[in-house]
């Protein structure tokens, strides 16, 4: 249940509820986010950006993409 980026850094992404595997649907909302973002006319690179970005200033470290599917990146060993 990992992406080889998230195996290379010790990390994977849980529910924010329970902590446990993320769904589904809740996988696939989290990529879609970006991916809506990025595709709007003249200023998409700069939203996508923003999507994760706003990481840096969220107290739970959460990206709009992480927020919308109601989940958190963890530290996994």
């Amino acid at each position: 249940g990992r992406t080889v980026g998230k195996f290379l850094t010790g990390t994977r992404v849980v529910h924010v509820d329970d902590g446990g595997d993320v769904s589904w649907s809740g996988a696939m909302l989290r990529s879609l986010v970006p991916a809506a973002f990025g595709v709007v006319p003249g200023i998409g690179l700069l939203l996508g950006f923003a999507v994760y970005g706003w990481a840096f200033v969220d107290p739970l470290r959460q990206g709009v993409h992480d927020k919308a599917a109601g989940t958190l990146v963890v530290r996994y060993r």
